[in-house]
């Protein structure tokens, strides 16, 4: 924890230029006002709070010390070092910008009410509903020779700004499938054994998975020349997340 310094004198070591009045303010966390023993106060035109206030309050841990003309110490896990340190009857001032940098910590300064509020960031749950992810697929070109490799790209890409927990029923987490006259003549999935173990997997925001297939031509069913349709899914539990169909033709 912060260390109190000399008998609880008042003591702004090692700075300079402050403002000759330093405007103090009130304190909420959380919403619910506290009354600190060092009062926020306005130095310079910014806004400093009592970092162990702060921290026992929301139960971070926090450790500093005095090391010549600097304060070393450790927050919520991130070393800082200050140069020009503000102590205050043994508590170490920081400002709203430490505390949303250092801290992970929501700053909000009323000037107008003399009020600082500070609250901690929400963790928003995962979804569970892949509406947020799409999939696309492409290929490395548009049309092809019977016994040529179709390069196939299926991108799934969790394109909200939340995480995404994605439910499979077994250990099959995407496929792709190509038809011809809506009959199904070649599919990745078909000749492949997957665990039949129920599995989650989860998407970060704005995150991509990437998969690479080679559709060998002289696999496809009952070939015959003319235009395929493939399709990209992921194969979630609660509904598949299909792509849009992209078209190739196939000659001799």
């Amino acid at each position: 924890m912060g260390k109190k310094v000399l008998m609880g004198l008042i003591v702004i070591a090692l700075v300079v230029g402050l403002s000759s009045s330093l405007l103090a303010a009130d304190l909420y966390l959380d919403g619910r006002r506290i009354s600190p023993e060092v009062k926020p106060l306005e130095i310079d035109g910014r806004m400093f709070v009592p970092l162990e206030e702060v921290t026992d309050y929301f139960d971070i841990d926090l450790r500093w010390n005095i090391t010549g003309k600097q304060v070393r110490g450790q927050v919520a896990g991130n070393n800082f070092v200050i140069d020009r340190p503000i102590i205050i009857h043994g508590y170490l001032m920081v400002s709203l910008a430490f505390l949303e940098d250092y801290v992970d910590l929501y700053t909000n300064w009323d000037q107008r009410r003399d009020i600082i509020d500070i609250e901690r960031k929400e963790i928003t749950p995962p979804s569970r509903e892949p509406g947020g992810v799409r999939v696309t697929i492409d290929t490395d070109r548009s049309s092809y020779k019977y016994g040529d490799a179709i390069a196939v790209s299926l991108v799934i890409f969790n394109k909200s700004d939340r995480s995404v927990e994605l439910e499979f029923s077994t250990g099959q987490t995407h496929d792709l499938v190509m038809r011809r006259g809506g009959r199904v003549v070649w599919q990745w999935s078909q000749d492949k054994a997957f665990t039949q173990a129920f599995q989650t997997k989860r998407m970060e925001p704005y995150e991509i998975w990437q998969k690479t297939f080679l559709i060998p031509t002289n696999q496809i069913r009952t070939f015959v020349t003319g235009n395929y349709t493939l399709e990209g899914r992921l194969t979630t539990h609660r509904e598949e997340v299909k792509s849009e169909e992209l078209t190739i033709s196939i000659s001799r």
